[in-house]
């Protein structure tokens, strides 16, 4: 397992390693211990999350607060256009996005850590994406940031409006609209 830390401070890309045979192939998913020591705090995972969805679907770009969650993310089948936002107030890369292409064949997995939202494009698809979170869901404590927000400066592959999403996430805020709360929590 190689882990290497990305340009947004606290967001790590993790290779895997992949032994294919006849039978298909063994990856690893996480090595909490090795996670924790690179990260130099201990992570402890509470819910695993799968998502399947169709090309062209984008979700996100989720979070929560007050009841914020660390993500481990894993594409396990298509491709994804992973994107991780900035939305700590105080960070001096507040409202910067990370992207990164996941997929089933490179077998990378992305740390998000709390304090950043998250949200992905199917590029390839259909697409099988893992969460492993820190927290639990709270409904109470979700809040979705508009994919679409220029101020993000994201290069999605696919223009945001042309993609199948929920109605929450379609009718999100802007960043601008969110710094009232971000800043209260």
């Amino acid at each position: 397992m190689e882990i290497t830390k990305l340009y947004l401070d606290g967001l790590y890309v993790i290779n895997q390693a992949v032994y294919p045979d006849a039978r298909g192939y063994f990856s690893e998913i996480s090595r909490t211990e090795a996670l924790s020591e690179a990260l130099g705090r201990a992570i402890n995972f509470v819910q695993s999350n799968v998502s399947y969805s169709e090309p062209k679907v984008l979700r996100g770009l989720h979070f929560q607060q007050p009841q914020a969650q660390g993500k481990l993310v894993r594409c396990l089948q298509g491709t994804i256009f992973d994107v991780a936002v900035d939305v700590r107030p105080h960070s001096a890369t507040f409202g910067k996005a990370q992207t990164l292409i996941l997929s089933a064949d490179n077998a990378q997995t992305i740390w998000i850590p709390e304090g950043f939202a998250h949200g992905f494009m199917v590029t390839a698809g259909p697409a099988l994406v893992l969460y492993q979170c820190t927290a639990l869901y709270a409904p109470q404590c979700a809040y979705c940031l508009n994919a679409a927000d220029a101020t993000l400066n994201i290069k999605w592959p696919f223009d945001p409006q042309d993609c199948i999403r929920s109605a929450q996430d379609a009718a999100a805020p802007l960043l601008k609209d969110l710094l009232p709360l971000l800043e209260e929590k």
